[in-house]
């Protein structure tokens, strides 16, 4: 949660936070993250930030949380899993889940 409080803070760098962000993902690969375990984070993330903003959590500030995390995400999965392209990604977790719950990335 504290590289997400860095990244919003560096959303006028973002060249600034992909290093840190390289680093931390490869330290998530000691803890057994797996490359799908990103989505399920994300949408808790989004959930939390729902349920503590109430109606400030209008779809526009959904919508770049959605795209900060992606970003995050997508840096971070490229670091520790050299073969992952976000182009051709298929999240398997998704898959196995309810058709009728809603994943973002």
């Amino acid at each position: 949660m504290q590289m997400l409080g860095t990244a919003v803070k560096g959303l006028d760098d973002l060249e600034s936070l992909i290093e840190p962000l390289q680093a931390l993902a490869r330290r998530h690969l000691s803890y057994g993250v797996m490359v799908d375990d990103y989505t399920p984070v994300g949408n808790a993330l989004l959930y939390t930030l729902k349920a503590g903003l109430k109606s400030d959590f209008d779809q526009q500030t959904r919508q770049a949380w959605i795209k900060l995390f992606s970003v995050v995400a997508t840096v971070m999965r490229e670091a520790a899993y050299p073969e992952f392209n976000a182009a051709t990604y298929v999240n398997q977790k998704a898959i196995t889940i309810k058709a009728s719950t809603q994943y973002w990335l």
